[in-house]
């Protein structure tokens, strides 16, 4: 091979290098798109095994189990949850996928209502550990709410399962 083909095989294959480079940046689920799209909430949470879901903002509302039957504390006390509401929350959040980054600005927080004020808090604990997030307002289009996990700055889109089961004046 003579040094003038060395160097365009050379060249050429830098060329491919940079395309997939570039390609890679834009076009990942990290770098150039909104963020790892369609991702299970139960992929981030522990929700395999729940003990406890506690939703906290204006007021704190907690689904503890005990045994094999939930109750619902208030201020303190137990008492017990319809099963049957607390299984389809349950299969909601089983089902719940993260759509997408919607933002990594921290600027960008209140116009989505991730922010630092207020926050409405729902946290979800299991044998395997404890998870939480930050829930945000509803997407304009229904699709979902906007939520954050707390020590991120990266705004999500979480599908609207679980939007039927939180009242948001509640939360």
């Amino acid at each position: 091979m003579t040094a003038d083909k060395r160097i365009l095989a050379l060249t050429a294959a830098n060329l491919a290098l940079l395309v997939l480079l570039v390609y890679g940046l834009f076009f990942s689920p990290r770098w150039g798109g909104r963020g790892a799209p369609d991702v299970p909430l139960s992929r981030v949470l522990p929700l395999k095994d729940l003990q406890e879901i506690s939703l906290a903002g204006a007021e704190k509302t907690v689904l503890r189990r005990e045994g094999g039957e939930w109750f619902l504390l208030l201020e303190g006390k137990p008492f017990p949850a319809e099963l049957e509401k607390v299984e389809r929350l349950l299969q909601a959040a089983g089902q719940a996928r993260l759509l997408g980054t919607v933002t990594e600005n921290r600027e960008l927080w209140d116009r989505f209502g991730v922010g630092e004020e207020e926050p409405r808090r729902i946290v979800f604990s299991s044998p395997r550990g404890r998870g939480e997030l930050i829930l945000g307002d509803q997407d304009a289009q229904g699709r979902g709410w906007y939520i954050r996990f707390p020590g991120t700055d990266a705004v999500r889109l979480l599908s609207g399962s679980l939007s039927f089961y939180i009242d948001r004046n509640q939360a």
